[in-house]
């Protein structure tokens, strides 16, 4: 494995235990498999943490009390060792060459810091008809169509997160959006692979699911604050 091109997962989790068995096995069935794999224990009450734990030292551990979704990415990026980053949320899976496919790119294109690809939706194999009819999400179109730009198809430079700062721990919700377009405002280019490299799981637990209006009001923060950014930019300049 080239050294200068290895890869951290860091996988959130929160009374995850019912996925994150689905997730971790996702990782662990790359092609081309990560340096580590951090799981971070954001104070889970059920048992996601032995669930972890029966996977041995193929997977390291942390755990805090309950911060957040955020709070508990960055402490992943704090202690990866691996010079690229990648995130998969406890719920979602990875296709088997997502780390192949990206990580090929970005050593084929140096000057790329950050390189994202597309995602697909599925509705969680437990779910019965009646459960997916009372759904409202599944009366629409939208997890019919592959989407780009989600947290679990990025592949980061780590020196990204060293000159950008980390994720705000105060935002529940598009606290990746608010991220990502720091970014960009910085002078960041994303490049997007055209390809699928992830599943994201569709089930009544979505954060973004119980709490639309919150989903909205974040991602109005992180629009707000980039509005901001580039407003004092153009004044500078």
């Amino acid at each position: 494995m080239d050294k200068a091109h290895q890869v951290s997962c860091i996988i959130p989790a929160h009374d995850s235990a019912r996925y994150i068995e689905a997730a971790i096995e996702s990782v662990l069935a790359q092609t081309e498999p990560p340096l580590e794999i951090l799981v971070i224990d954001d104070g889970s009450t059920d048992d996601t943490a032995s669930i972890v734990r029966s996977f041995g030292e193929r997977i390291t551990l942390f755990q805090q009390e309950h911060a957040g979704v955020s709070a508990a990415r960055n402490l992943g990026v704090s202690r990866a060792r691996g010079d690229l980053l990648c995130f998969l949320d406890a719920d979602d899976r990875f296709h088997a060459k997502k780390l192949g496919w990206q990580r090929e790119f970005l050593q084929a294109r140096p000057e790329v810091e950050f390189c994202d690809a597309r995602s697909r939706y599925f509705w969680s194999e437990e779910l019965t008809a009646a459960e997916l009819a009372a759904d409202p999400r599944y009366a629409h179109d939208f997890w019919r169509a592959e989407a780009a730009g989600h947290i679990s198809s990025w592949l980061v430079k780590r020196s990204v997160f060293e000159r950008i700062g980390p994720f705000d721990a105060q935002m529940r919700f598009s606290e990746d959006t608010d991220w990502r377009l720091r970014f960009l405002d910085s002078g960041g280019r994303i490049e997007t692979l055209a390809r699928v490299v992830s599943d994201r799981r569709l089930h009544p637990c979505n954060a973004t699911a119980s709490d639309r209006n919150g989903q909205v009001r974040g991602l109005a923060v992180a629009l707000q604050r980039s509005r901001a950014r580039r407003d004092r930019s153009k004044k500078r300049g």
